[in-house]
């Protein structure tokens, strides 16, 4: 099950989407590293979960509507990187909605296993056993603000090159 499309909507854009396109996405930590005074690195911030920060590259001849978009605009990303979360039990709440048919559950050898998303946001893992891991994988439904973009073209053969780069709210 691979999930190879950038899809982005908003508010006041086309909705966009394609599969020629690379994506990354950063853990944004939510504090600051410090020394303290033996050296030692210390993080003061919330422990847990995080944001992302995401960089999108497109080599599609027809980028999105960059005269529709806006640094500070809010869209929602189908992103095309998948994030991996442990089932603690045999009912899961997964960080992130997940991108429709992007979720499926593995066991610690590798081995999918059948997973159903039900309709509470609940993942339900019908053959979860305590002693085995499972695990969730999914790309993820995020909700981003747009940092900036930039459009140009790819040296001789005039295909546009876009990037954009996003930051969870």
């Amino acid at each position: 099950m691979t999930h190879d499309t950038f899809h982005l909507m908003g508010e006041g854009i086309l909705p966009y989407r394609t599969n020629q396109a690379t994506q990354t996405l950063e853990a944004l930590p939510q504090g600051d590293f410090v020394r303290n005074l033996r050296g030692d690195l210390v993080f003061l911030g919330a422990q847990g979960g995080h944001k992302y920060k995401s960089t999108v590259q497109g080599f599609d001849p027809h980028p999105p509507t960059f005269g529709s978009l806006m640094c500070g605009q809010k869209v929602i990303v189908y992103a095309m990187e998948r994030l991996l979360e442990s089932a603690s039990g045999p009912g899961v709440h997964l960080t992130r909605p997940p991108v429709p048919e992007s979720l499926f559950g593995m066991n610690a050898q590798g081995n999918t296993i059948p997973v159903i998303l039900e309709e509470n946001g609940w993942v339900r893992v019908d053959n979860w056993e305590q002693d085995t891991g499972i695990y969730l994988s999914y790309c993820p439904v995020l909700t981003m603000m747009i940092t900036g973009f930039s459009l140009g073209k790819s040296g001789n053969t005039q295909q546009p090159l876009w990037t954009m780069t996003l930051e969870e709210v």
